[in-house]
């Protein structure tokens, strides 16, 4: 009787063993997966990151090529004011020396005459 009491108690204990074994194997291989969708994780976020940097990098870049741009067209609108002006001198400036002119040829042909 007590040795078929210890070989069956023996036996329980082996079972209960092999069962609580398997558990803790189960347990690590879900703690494996989620350190390694933890890390997957890390990875995606540092990817994401990085193209956020990125993009901010490129908004800098079209904000600065706007500026530029516009400072383009600023100093171009300028330089066709400033040669609209300058024409304008001119033929202002050709008009009276045209007048100036015939009027000393008339004073001139007056005092000929």
């Amino acid at each position: 009787g007590a040795a078929d009491a210890r070989a069956s108690l023996t036996a329980g204990l082996a079972d209960a063993k092999a069962a609580f074994d398997r558990q803790i194997q189960a347990g690590e291989k879900e703690l494996n997966a989620a350190a390694s969708w933890e890390g997957e994780a890390m990875t995606k976020k540092r990817q994401l990151e990085s193209a956020q940097e990125t993009m901010r990098g490129l908004r800098k870049e079209l904000a600065d090529a706007k500026a530029k741009t516009a400072s383009s067209l600023e100093r171009e609108t300028a330089a066709k004011a400033e040669a609209a002006s300058l024409k304008r001198e001119a033929a202002a400036t050709a008009g009276a020396t045209a007048t100036t002119t015939a009027g000393a040829k008339a004073a001139t042909t007056a005092g000929g005459a």
